[in-house]
């Protein structure tokens, strides 16, 4: 349920972590330092209902990462600055995404948002510079406030594709504000 700063400090031979711990108290970006960089693969257990803020902060070679759909809340910048992290699959059972989880993540080219969230903090998928394909399966998520607490602020000139899924209700405000490259958008008989 906790784990301590700089528990795992200098262990500068860490290449894979799996995490089991179901719902773990939010961590400190300090809890992987000095051996982050060389963590490529970091796999949840299907019984996590929380990744803790900056569980992944920085880890700059981590190029997969498997949300089970048993996760209910992603911390603030759980994965923030993850700038070889290609894809991101946001499972069906997240409910809150949080502030900067997925912030400047450089090579994220594509993001699948599951049916049950309900938030996404502000700046959750901001200064993904690569990020062109977005898939909103979000029945019914709230609205942005402003194009500037949009989660993709920073982002969204790279945008050429955004997909509303079949069973989604409520298209939030700000959205998909200013994305300039946006081309098509289709709307399904589902949204109210």
């Amino acid at each position: 349920t906790s784990i301590g700063y700089y528990a795992f400090q200098g262990c500068s031979s860490i290449t894979s972590v799996v995490w089991n711990a179901k719902n773990c108290a939010d961590v400190s970006q300090s809890l992987f330092i000095n051996s982050r960089n060389t963590v490529t693969s970091f796999t949840f257990g299907n019984n996590v209902e929380r990744i803790p803020a900056e569980i992944c902060y920085y880890m700059k070679n981590l190029t997969s990462v498997i949300i089970p759909n048993s996760v209910k809340s992603i911390g603030n910048s759980a994965f923030y600055y993850c700038s070889n992290l290609s894809s991101a699959n946001i499972g069906n059972g997240v409910i809150n995404i949080e502030n900067s989880a997925f912030s400047n993540c450089f090579a994220l080219t594509s993001i699948t948002i599951g049916s049950n969230v309900s938030s996404i903090g502000k700046d959750a998928f901001s200064g993904c510079s690569a990020l062109k394909t977005i898939v909103w399966n979000a029945k019914n998520c709230a609205d942005f406030s402003s194009g500037v607490n949009s989660p993709f602020y920073n982002s969204r000139n790279t945008i050429t594709s955004f997909t509303f899924g079949s069973s989604v209700e409520n298209i939030p405000a700000y959205v998909c504000y200013e994305m300039a490259k946006l081309t098509s958008v289709t709307i399904p008989n589902s949204v109210i």
